[in-house]
């Protein structure tokens, strides 16, 4: 009787823990899309001026891997690439960009940027 009891009580045990590490997965990726996104918002609001239509669909509410100009990788979990190319943007590529972490393609092409390439970018290992 007593085995049933401990048997039965691992299983619990097990379970428990399969549930807090797919919760703990699930937590870390929308951290990740959070902060990428959060990223992209500071560029589009803080560093660079452009026309008033050309990032519309880069909105605060809804996902990165949702807009116009920005793909994300194949789960969805992380922005790997962002198109900027001819929109007639203008100011200075900042740093922040670097949080993109997981960035693999970065078109900023026909636009009126200024300034130095910032080191986080081109110091990116991806």
């Amino acid at each position: 009787m007593a085995s049933i009891i401990h048997l039965s009580i691992l299983h619990i045990l097990i379970f428990f823990v399969f549930c807090s590490c797919i919760l703990h997965n699930t937590y870390v990726t929308s951290v990740s899309l959070e902060t990428d996104k959060q990223t992209l918002i500071y560029l589009k609001t803080q560093t660079i001026t452009q026309p008033p239509d050309a990032l519309v669909t880069w909105d605060p509410n809804s996902s990165p891997c949702n807009w116009t100009r920005v793909s994300c990788d194949d789960r969805g979990q992380r922005v790997v690439g962002v198109d900027l190319s001819s929109l007639g943007i203008s100011g200075q590529v900042s740093p922040h960009i670097g949080n993109l972490s997981f960035l693999t393609t970065l078109q900023l092409q026909d636009n009126r940027f200024q300034g130095i390439i910032p080191e986080t970018i081109i110091g990116n290992p991806n």
